[in-house]
């Protein structure tokens, strides 16, 4: 019979500022799922003028890449050395996203053939999705490596849908207003630099539970 195995050492008591931290991650997330949902589509036929079977073809594909490697980060995560099993993977995993949300709606200049555009857009969004599923498979796992407790996870989730809430709030209120007063009415450009500012601020925030979140729980999974 398998011995049950022990768990990581405590780092410290879960304090305000961990929990907090934490809930900081999920505003990130929902900033960007926000904004993939609600302005994604008209960006690229408006902005980037694709046509809207090319972006909903685009937009459908890259989601079901999703399906397949969301699973297998999933696995990668829990099969990950105890007490560096999600922390580690989202870390490493911010700088590339970051980059990649900055680059997703960079508009793609009008006078290349519109295949090429399209084949660009989709390209860049696919990565956006694996890097998205990397970053946030790895932050939703934290959840149970960070406690056993089940009022302390209680307390993890209810900060996590704060910062959602905060999140969806923060987008649906600037974003518009702030395309237009960076890009002078310009929303091109406005989208561009908004979404570079977007980035930072996202990086940022998912930095907070990389750094001031400790895994302390061991799994089944974890060498």
């Amino acid at each position: 019979m398998k011995a049950p195995r022990a768990a990581a050492p405590s780092v410290s008591r879960i304090g305000l500022a961990e929990v907090m931290a934490f809930g900081a991650g999920d505003m990130g997330f929902n900033i960007i799922w926000g904004l993939m949902l609600s302005y994604l589509a008209y960006f690229y036929t408006e902005i980037s003028l694709l046509p809207v079977q090319m972006v909903g073809f685009m937009l459908m594909a890259a989601r079901a890449a999703s399906l397949v490697t969301d699973p297998v980060v999933g696995l990668w995560i829990d099969c990950r050395p105890v007490g560096r099993q999600a922390i580690p993977v989202l870390r490493a995993g911010i700088a590339p996203f970051m980059v990649l949300v900055a680059l997703t709606f960079i508009p793609l200049p009008h006078m290349w053939p519109v295949g090429m555009r399209g084949l660009c857009a989709a390209m860049g969004y696919m990565a956006l999705c694996v890097a998205y599923g990397v970053v946030n498979t790895a932050y939703g796992a934290m959840t149970s490596l960070i406690s056993r407790d089940h009022d302390m996870r209680l307390r993890l989730a209810t900060s996590r849908m704060v910062g959602a809430t905060l999140g969806s709030l923060l987008v649906s209120i600037t974003t518009l207003p702030m395309v237009d007063w960076l890009g002078h009415g310009n929303r091109q450009a406005g989208f561009a630099l908004y979404m570079v500012v977007v980035a930072c601020v996202v990086g940022g925030l998912l930095w907070l539970p990389s750094r001031f979140c400790h895994e302390r729980v061991a799994t089944d999974g974890g060498t």
